[in-house]
């Protein structure tokens, strides 16, 4: 009823939510036939209604559960552990103690962030913030000194710290002096681009991405999704010599090893000027 007659799994009438759960097989482009707009679109649609719209993966479901529990607590207000952020004292962690923590506790794991900042309570990690200068392929897009990108942040699971966010961030600006932070959002998660974690911080949107897909292979059980850059052209030439050919193209050469790609719902760019 709500968008006229395309399906959404569970709709949350009293916190204005649906939820989405989207099996690979079924929301991929050549066996499921839902193309690079679909997702997207339907959140659109909902959106449109006053209505936050969330996709879950299959993948993440059966690989990340407790984490996407512990998110949809959040989504609901119900979060066990309920603390602010002035209770909390921020360290500086290492590496592992950073991919432990997002291992655990962010749905996309971890990362390769060179500066990394932990919020304690009581001796205890909670929450994590992680920055990097940019790469080789995004310093061609800023061109700004002392520019750095936000990667992660994200809480314990079962923990809802009211400021933490704030807090991590003015003690990264504090202690770097950047003059310039970007960051991405993924519209599977984040619908309202005016109102979320980015704009509370003071970032404004710049950048509407288009959807992206990644990968997963029809014949294994239990799929996972694969980033793109895993299958270029001189990557598939080495997996699969038999298929290979320079006349095809990436998405031929796929089908054939039977795979299939699956779209997200793009990506808003969020920026902070410091300058």
């Amino acid at each position: 009823k709500l968008l006229q007659g395309i399906e959404l799994d569970i709709v949350a009438y009293d916190f204005n939510l649906a939820i989405e759960y989207n099996g690979l097989l079924y929301h991929s482009e050549d066996y499921g036939k839902k193309d690079r707009n679909f997702h997207l679109n339907k959140t659109k649609l909902a959106n449109e209604k006053n209505f936050k719209l969330i996709h879950i993966f299959e993948d993440e479901w059966v690989n990340k559960k407790t984490i996407l529990i512990s998110k949809l607590l959040h989504l609901f207000n119900l979060s066990k552990n309920k603390i602010h952020a002035r209770k909390c004292e921020i360290k500086q962690i290492n590496n592992t103690q950073r991919n432990q923590f997002l291992d655990t506790n962010h749905l996309l794991g971890d990362s390769n962030s060179t500066i990394n900042y932990g919020a304690y309570y009581k001796d205890e990690l909670v929450a994590i913030m992680c920055f990097n200068p940019p790469n080789k392929m995004s310093s061609q897009l800023h061109e700004i000194e002392n520019s750095f990108e936000l990667t992660r942040f994200c809480c314990k699971n079962n923990y809802s710290i009211s400021g933490v966010a704030n807090k991590l961030l003015k003690h990264f600006i504090k202690t770097n002096n950047p003059s310039h932070i970007y960051s991405f959002a993924e519209r599977t998660w984040t619908n309202d681009e005016t109102n979320n974690i980015y704009t509370k911080l003071g970032f404004k949107l710049t950048k509407k991405l288009l959807p992206d897909y990644k990968y997963f292979s029809r014949t294994q059980h239990n799929p996972i999704k694969l980033h793109k850059f895993q299958f270029g052209k001189q990557s598939l030439k080495k997996m699969f010599p038999n298929i290979y050919s320079d006349l095809k193209s990436e998405w031929e050469i796929m089908k054939e090893a039977k795979y299939d790609r699956i779209w997200d719902c793009g990506k808003w760019k969020y920026e902070l000027d410091l300058s």
